[in-house]
């Protein structure tokens, strides 16, 4: 398990910015993009691409102050009341063909 330093180099963050929730946000999204195995046909890219969510689970979670958890993220469960479905995800869960 990697530390804040190295979760930070993985997502081309400095200490300061991994800080911030946005900045790693948005590092994330822009990593994310390049190194999904759907868009990336690198044989590592899968590898990589867990290791970027894991870096950005631990940072997401140290920058919120919710602690260095790890953990995966739950998704909410069926049964939506309607309206727009926008929200009711977090902005990091991918639902692509591999990720399901």
């Amino acid at each position: 398990k990697l530390g804040p330093r190295e979760n930070a180099a993985v997502l081309q963050l400095s200490a300061t910015q991994a800080a911030s929730a946005d900045a790693v946000r948005a590092a994330y999204r822009k990593l994310a993009l390049l190194l999904h195995p759907d868009k990336n046909q690198a044989r590592q890219a899968e590898a990589a691409f867990k290791r970027l969510q894991v870096a950005y689970e631990a940072l997401s979670a140290q920058a919120s102050g919710t602690g260095g958890g790890g953990g995966p993220s739950t998704r909410p469960s069926g049964g939506s009341s309607g309206g727009s479905s926008r929200g009711e995800y977090s902005d990091d869960e991918c639902f692509c063909t591999r990720c399901g």
